[in-house]
């Protein structure tokens, strides 16, 4: 009687394919991945901009009403970014605005947050409709 070589190994063609597959879902998730990276790190933009909006009130309810646009008539300290520029803040709207630093790694272009004083928050700039995609 004949026996039949009962192998348990992968062929090479196999492991191809499973390569492809991965590699295709890969590249299908990862414009995503990104997306969702970059929403985490404007979340700190929104947060500085939530603050110098709070501290651009403060100062009016101290001084007639009127905003300022020196940094330093507002009583607040904004700690150094990683990922976003130095905040700049108008006496009209938007009252302040911060700028996203464009880094290779991160595969998006730069883009501006904006906040007015009715609190509501602007994205401008960004290639491939990154503020869209944010949702703002």
């Amino acid at each position: 009687m004949k026996r039949l070589r009962e192998t348990s190994a992968f062929s090479l063609v196999e492991m191809a394919v499973v390569v492809v597959i991965v590699g295709i879902l890969a590249s299908m998730a990862l414009p995503r991945f990104q997306v969702t990276i970059e929403k985490m790190r404007s979340a700190e933009g929104v947060n500085i901009l939530t603050a110098l909006l709070g501290a651009q009130q403060r100062f009016a309810a101290e001084n007639g009403g009127a905003f300022t646009a020196n940094m330093a008539d507002l009583d607040i300290t904004i700690p150094a970014s990683p990922n976003f520029n130095v905040p700049t803040v108008a006496a009209v709207n938007p009252l302040a605005s911060i700028q996203r630093i464009d880094t290779a790694d991160s595969g998006i272009d730069g883009y501006t947050l904006s906040v007015s004083s009715t609190g509501t928050i602007t994205c401008a700039g960004g290639g491939g409709g990154i503020c869209g995609k944010m949702g703002y």
